[in-house]
Order: C-alpha cells, then structure tokens, then sequence
C-alpha cells in the first residue's frame, strides 16, 4: 500500500470519503454532492491524489497547450493580419 501523511481535513464531511476512498469503494452521487459543495480544496485534492498514486505512482502529468490563432484586425488604413499566441497554463 502507499504511504498516507497525516492530513487533516477543514471540511469534517470529507472524513467518511477519505475511508471509502482509501477502502476502493466505489463513491455515491451523494458522495460526488458533497465534493463539489465543499469548500475544502485541499481535502477534495488531498482525496483526488490518493486516486491518482493508486493509478500512476509517484508520478506525475502536466498539459502545455499552445493554441495559435489567426485573426483580421480592421485598422483605420486597411486590414492586417495579426497572430495572436494563447499560451494556457
């Protein structure tokens, strides 16, 4: 089993959800009610990442995405065409 570090929780509601998540029980959509209401993001992804090392280990994922987007700007002597750079973090 993994290493679980001592957390506690703000939100008291998340306690039973800790123990079924721990125990692989499958969540309830009362269950899915209460995370989405809580107002403890910690908890919520202190839950989520015990999912996420059962999954994948100790590892980790992150998503660069550079969308490039052509577009006309109406000027006052004309049209130019301008390329704007999204970057999303």
């Amino acid at each position: 089993m993994g290493i679980f570090l001592l957390f506690e929780f703000e939100d008291k509601a998340l306690i039973p959800l800790k123990e079924r998540v721990r125990a692989r029980e499958r969540l309830s959509f009362v269950d899915g009610a209460t995370l989405w209401e809580s107002f403890d993001l910690l908890g919520v992804g202190y839950l989520a990442n015990i999912v996420r090392e059962r999954l994948h280990g100790n590892k980790t994922f992150f998503i660069h995405n550079r969308h490039i987007h052509p577009t006309n700007h109406p000027r006052s002597k004309g049209i130019e065409i301008a390329l704007h750079l999204h970057i999303i973090l």
